[in-house]
């Protein structure tokens, strides 16, 4: 229940992606490896490669 009041108020959204296999194993040893997790790989990826694009 807190959980889902912490994501209700929060400025973030669950959503579901399909993606590669390979790709979600080397996002999922990534965060073992820099003790961290998917979803903070995912969006710091995510945040770098759109400003990378919007820099163009």
């Amino acid at each position: 229940m807190l959980r889902a009041l912490l994501v209700k108020d929060s400025n973030k959204i669950k959503t579901s992606w399909l993606l590669p296999r390979d790709l979600v194993k080397e996002a999922k040893q990534y965060a073992l490896d820099h003790d961290t997790n998917v979803t903070s790989v995912i969006i710091d990826a995510l945040t770098d490669f759109l400003s990378k694009k919007n820099k163009k």
